[in-house]
Parts: C-alpha cells; sequence; structure tokens
C-alpha cells in the first residue's frame, strides 16, 4: 500500500480497483485498519479547519507526483527537514508516513512557515522535541498538535491521549498544554499528562518543578508539587490531588522502571500502567515497607515479577489479566 493510493482513496478520487486494493489492504489486519482510520480522522480534522477541500486536493496532487514539478511520488518523507523543502510545492500539505512509529501530519499555507503540525504515535512511544527545546514522549495512540515555532506570549500545544513532558525553561513564554477538559500551564518543568476525550478523566502527574492544572469551562484551578497528581472528577467536576510516588508517574516512555521508596501497591500501579493488568493484593502481604531500584522492562509482567522476587519477599500468581500478590 503507497500513500497515493490512500490518498485518492480519501479525496473520493479512488479508481474501482484502488478502491478494492484499499479495501482488502483494510481486511488483512487490524493494524492496517487502525492505521487507515487514523488517517482518515486526521484528513477530517483538516476539512473540519476550513481547509478548502479543493486547495487539499491541488497540494495532494503535487506532493504525490501528478505535477510535474513536484518531488517523486516514490520518495519517502521521513523528517521534517525533508517535508519543510517540499512546502514550495504546497498551499496545503497533508503528509502520512505509513511506515514507521508514527503519523506526522503538517499543514502549511501559500509557502509560509508550517502553521501546525500534528504528530501521531502509533506502534509505540514516540519520542520528539519541539522548536524550544522541550522534549516530549508521546504514549501509543496519542496525538500532539504543535507550531513548527512558537508565536506570542504562550507556548500553547495540544494533546490527545497520554504524553510526558520535559519542558524547557522560559520564563517569560508560560508553556501550555491544552488537553479535552483539562489545561496545563507551565514555566519548565517534567510532568505527565493523561487526556483522553471519550472517557473525560484528565490526569497530570508531577514529577518535578510546579505546574497550573485548570478546567477552562468552571476557571477552577490547583497548584501541583512535585510528587502530586491532579485528577478530573467525573461526577462532581472538579479536581482531585492525590499524591504519587514520582518516579513512577510515567514508566511507560522507555525501557527501565525505576522506583525510589516505593511500596508494593506503587509498584504494583506501575505494572498495572505498563502491562494493562488487574493487580490484587491478598491478605497478610506488607504493602508499606518500600524499595528503590531500577529492573528492565520485559514484555510480559510475570517475567518482571520474578526479577522483583529476587528483592522483595512475596509470591505472585498470574491468571489472565489478572496478577495477584501473595505474602
Amino acid at each position: 500500500m503507497n500513500e497515493k493510493t490512500i490518498i485518492n482513496y480519501l479525496q473520493g478520487h479512488a479508481t474501482e480497483e484502488e478502491m478494492a486494493l484499499v479495501g482488502a489492504w483494510i481486511s488483512e489486519s487490524e493494524e492496517n485498519a487502525r492505521r487507515f482510520f487514523e488517517m482518515e480522522e486526521v484528513h477530517n480534522m483538516l476539512l473540519a479547519d476550513a481547509v478548502p477541500a479543493e486547495r487539499v486536493d491541488a497540494a495532494l496532487g503535487r506532493i504525490v507526483g501528478e505535477d510535474s514539478e513536484a518531488e517523486p511520488a516514490t520518495e519517502r518523507v521521513g523528517t521534517l527537514r525533508v517535508i519543510r523543502s517540499v512546502l514550495k510545492y504546497a498551499a496545503v500539505l497533508l503528509i502520512g508516513v505509513l511506515i514507521g512509529g508514527a503519523y506526522i501530519y503538517i499543514i502549511g499555507v501559500d509557502k509560509k512557515p508550517v502553521e501546525t503540525i500534528i504528530a501521531k504515535a502509533i506502534g509505540g512511544t514516540q519520542e520528539m522535541m519541539l522548536a524550544d527545546g522541550t522534549k516530549v514522549w508521546l504514549r501509543d495512540g496519542a496525538s500532539l498538535r504543535y507550531p513548527e515555532a512558537f508565536d506570542g506570549d504562550q507556548r500553547k500545544v495540544g494533546l490527545d491521549g497520554e504524553a510526558y513532558f520535559e519542558v524547557a525553561k522560559d520564563a517569560e513564554h508560560p508553556f501550555v498544554v491544552e488537553g479535552d477538559d483539562v489545561n496545563v500551564k507551565v514555566l519548565g518543568t517534567k510532568f505527565n499528562f493523561k487526556s483522553l476525550k471519550k472517557r473525560h478523566n484528565d490526569e497530570v502527574a508531577l514529577v518535578e518543578g510546579s505546574v497550573n492544572v485548570s478546567i477552562p469551562e468552571t476557571e477552577e484551578s490547583v497548584i501541583l508539587s512535585p510528587g502530586q497528581k491532579a485528577s478530573l472528577d467525573t461526577k462532581s467536576g472538579k479536581l482531585v490531588v492525590n499524591p504519587i510516588n514520582a518516579t513512577l508517574a510515567a514508566v511507560w516512555r522507555d525501557d527501565l522502571i525505576p522506583f525510589e521508596n516505593a511500596n508494593l501497591r506503587e509498584i504494583g500501579d506501575a505494572l498495572k500502567q505498563i502491562y494493562n493488568v488487574k493487580v490484587v493484593y491478598a491478605n497478610g502481604v506488607d504493602t508499606m515497607k518500600t524499595y528503590s531500584g531500577v529492573i528492565s522492562r520485559k514484555d510480559d509482567v510475570a517475567s518482571v515479577m520474578r526479577l522483583l522476587q529476587n528483592s522483595i519477599p512475596m509470591r505472585y500468581t498470574v491468571k489472565g489479566n489478572t496478577l495477584t500478590i501473595l505474602p
């Protein structure tokens, strides 16, 4: 499958043969279906943002080689540097990178610098750096909207999904992350932000520095300190602040699981976050004693538990999607 066939399908220009090819490709696997619908979602988003369809058509035609001046359709666009060089050919540009760990969609207008970039992590964690030096790790399925270059009093980005931020310090230009129901405003810090549109349960966990978490609709806000998490209570619509173990706030983003003065419940919460398992603690388990260390992430939770058994006096069982910790 190539970009040109997908683009023709999305734009309504596909031949019967191309439509059959796309249908067969989608049916081959759930992964193919997910990738296609992610592209379709962003394509519809662009049109919903008042980008005229004819301008999208014209630009896509140039990008995939229908214009003689355009770059070859077979040349794959893999970096923002190359993408910027292609912008001179397009009024509006939409590129889907089908091979790799993420989709990157670009919108450029009339040969001006890129206005909005939408990065989507597919098939794993996507690490990226923004123009101001801020580092972002997108969890699988998350998407981030951000400008090529920040302009104005604030550095604004938009998040759908879960991401970990290491924000570059700039006291004169606060960094603002806009979620579905909650916004986060910082000057320079490290935090994890989960914003899931379908669940409306935004969570912000602070690792370092200070952040202001607010609900734009009600103007309620709280200031977090390191080791605290603010969650949106879906019933009351208010922010609830609870203590957390900061070292375990974003263990999903790399191959190590660090824990510092963490008890078994906190370690279990980290395993729940990484492996999507239910954790049960049997009677007699000491959940108050704390441990510090770093272990390598493994393919399954049972392998991690075997490692932990070397240092923590406990037993465990894994049945289906349930991990039970025993004394």
